[in-house]
Parts: C-alpha cells; structure tokens; sequence
C-alpha cells in the first residue's frame, strides 16, 4: 500500500475576479522509503502542490483547494486543524526554501531543533536538548553543545540549511519535502545536502519528496521524477528512463539547460526558449505549444493527458513498464529525428 496517494489534487488562487489556476489535476503515489524528484520552473507548482498537503497555503477566500491526499488511509486535507497539527512535522515534515526567513530569529537554533521533539516525541525539555545536540552532531555542525545555543544569524548558509534537515528529522516522520534545499549554495554545501538526504532516507526508510529546478540535482538523490509544467506533470518514471530518454520536449529541453556530469567536451547548454507560462494567462491546448519547436495544429487546442509509455513496454518485454512511465504529449517529436532536444 502506498504511503502517501494524491488524487486530482488542484490549487486554485483568487485575486479580485481573477481565477489563477496554480496546481491543475495531480495525481501520484509516494511509497515508503522512496526518493521522487519534482523538477520545473519556477511557477510550475511544484512548491504550491507540497504546501497544500499540509495546508500551509492560504485559506478561502484567498486559495482554493480540490482533491484528496490519503496519508495511508487518512485524508488530510479535508482534517480538522487540530488532528492535522500532529502530522505537520510528526509524520510529514518540511525543509523550506529559505532558512534564513523560516528559522525564528528570537530563538535559538536548539530551542527550535529541540521543539518538535517535545511536542511530537513528548520528551522532556532536558531529553529533547540533548536529542537536539545529537542531531546538530549527526548534520555534521561542529562543537554541536556550544552551537545549540546560537542563533540563526550566527550560522552560515549551508549550516542553516542543515539546521532546517535536523528540525524535520527531529520527529522521525515518515516524509520529507524539501523545498529547494541547495538553492544559494555553493557547489560542495549542495554535494553535502543532498549526500545527507540520501542517508537519511537509506537509514529510517524515510520517503523523500525532493522539489527542484535543478534537474541534475533530482537525478542524483531520486529514484523516480516528475517533471511538472503550468501546474501539471507532463512527465513522470524512473530517473534513469527521464533522464535517457526523455519523452516530452519540456524535459528534454531540461535536460539541456542543466550541468550535466555527462555532458561532452565542446557541448553547450542551451536556454529553453520563451518564457514560462503565466498562470494569470493560460493559453489553450498544451502549455508548453508557445514554446516548443515540435508543435503541432493540435497542441494550440487540446490538452495533452498522461498517458503510458507503450514504446518502453514493448523493447523490454515487461508489462509494467508502461504503468511506470507517462508523458503527456501530442507529437512524437522523437521520429522526426530531433537532435535539438537530446539528453545526449
């Protein structure tokens, strides 16, 4: 059974008479113990579908949200507030974008790592230091008993991030999401994050939902991505599938904009071209049509659905390949011999 089942899940804000549709239809399953990347643009949902799981995002009249969440067989978003707090940090946890701006400037880093542990862990304020003080060890955070009684301010930028990792291990949940965790830092602080995240993960079976626009990133941690465009997953499976041979133009065109370890001596990135799209001002059809050089007369009118991968099913022999990977596109760009949107 799968951890976590999300299903038709949409965000929808509302500013005056105008409707912006931020997270349109999604649906996916998290198991136990599993890494899945959520790779995009900015503007793309990613953040906006996380927050709403756990209900971070503003309430009616400012935001809207549809669906189901099924935390095991618990549905969380129709919850009460006050049995939906246990799961904030207990059983689902979050590491925010900005430590700097999450992070409580008045309290100290220990106070805050130490927290959780006594409201979800019920410890006493002695045993919950020094859980905390282990954990600040554990994140590799030196003179970690001198430290727990610094403030925010008093850390680096990648030593804040790694405090925002302690505060969601702190509860032992059974889901993280990271919210861009490695954005503003330097290469070896982002190799250390996402190398933390992967032992995490390895050593309490932790479910990792690592949201990205770095698709690079994604590819080293996740075992299986989704790449989301205007508020929709246009392309969902297995890393090394996505990443080999992408089936729509959007992660294709990803993938060549992204630093790749396999990237060969000469090649060079290239930007997507366009711009994103503009959830105030949706076009018809697929999203992406404006911007890709594969479209077709009915990309401008129809919706692409996800759809199987029949092509993987019938090289490999295996049925439940096709079920493992999806794509929505119109247009079979592949066939036409592209070289302009290539992993390789």
């Amino acid at each position: 059974m799968a951890l976590l089942t999300v299903r038709n899940l949409g965000v929808t804000f509302l500013s005056g008479k105008d409707r912006v549709r931020a997270v349109d239809d999604v649906s996916f399953q998290l198991e136990p113990g599993e890494r899945l990347g959520v790779v995009g643009e900015s503007g793309s949902g990613k953040s906006a579908l996380h927050l709403a799981l756990l209900r971070l995002l503003p309430r009616p009249p400012i935001c809207e949200t549809a669906g189901q969440a099924l935390l095991n067989e618990t549905e969380i978003l129709s919850l009460p507030e006050k049995k939906l707090q246990p799961i904030r940090g207990g059983q689902i946890a979050m590491v925010f974008q900005n430590p700097l701006s999450a992070l409580n400037p008045f309290l100290t880093v220990g106070e805050q790592i130490a927290e959780p542990l006594v409201y979800h862990q019920r410890l006493s304020t002695r045993d919950a230091r020094k859980a905390a003080i282990t954990l600040l060890e554990r994140i590799g955070i030196d003179k970690a008993a001198q430290r727990f009684r610094d403030y925010p301010h008093q850390f680096s930028g990648g030593m804040r991030q790694r405090v925002m990792v302690a505060m969601a291990l702190a509860a032992r949940p059974k889901i993280i999401i990271a919210d861009e965790p490695t954005t503003a830092l330097d290469a070896s602080v982002r190799q250390q994050i996402l190398k933390l995240f992967q032992e995490v993960c390895h050593e309490h079976n932790t479910a990792l939902i690592l949201i990205t626009h770095d698709l690079a990133a994604a590819a080293q941690v996740c075992g299986r991505i989704h790449v989301m465009y205007a508020g929709r997953i246009v392309e969902a499976g297995p890393t090394e599938k996505v990443t080999a041979e992408p089936r729509h133009p959007y992660t294709a065109a990803l993938l060549q904009a992204s630093l790749r370890e396999s990237i060969t001596p000469g090649e060079m990135l290239r930007a997507i071209p366009g711009r994103p799209a503009d959830a105030r001002r949706p076009v018809a059809g697929c999203a992406f049509h404006p911007r890709c050089e594969f479209r077709e007369s009915r990309c401008e009118k129809d919706v692409p659905q996800l759809q199987n991968d029949q092509s993987t099913s019938k090289r490999s022999g295996q049925k439940h390949d096709s079920l493992e990977r999806q794509f929505a596109c119109h247009v079979d760009w592949r066939a036409r011999g592209a070289k302009s949107y290539s992993s390789s």
